[in-house]
């Protein structure tokens, strides 16, 4: 999923695959969203693309809710400040 990145998609399919990204971390749960999801999501908060970080923005309260506010704060929160 998170592969498609790289390719070159327009804005609303980057918030669509966030979105997923986000209610998939609610079936996967704590420890796997962060054994599975968060590296990638959390290198999408960084990437350079139009689009990219502003998807990865709207879609972190649903990561931040699964992770807890411990990880949230110490590794999500700070991409945008």
């Amino acid at each position: 999923m998170l592969s498609f990145v790289n390719v070159s998609l327009e804005k609303e399919e980057f918030s669509n695959l966030f979105q997923l990204m986000g209610k998939l971390a609610y079936w996967l749960g704590k420890e796997a969203t962060i054994r599975l999801l968060l590296d990638h999501f959390e290198g999408c908060c960084f990437n350079k693309r139009p689009g990219v970080r502003e998807a990865c923005a709207l879609s972190m309260g649903d990561i931040c809710a699964i992770i807890g506010p411990e990880m949230s704060q110490g590794r999500m929160v700070g991409n945008f400040f």
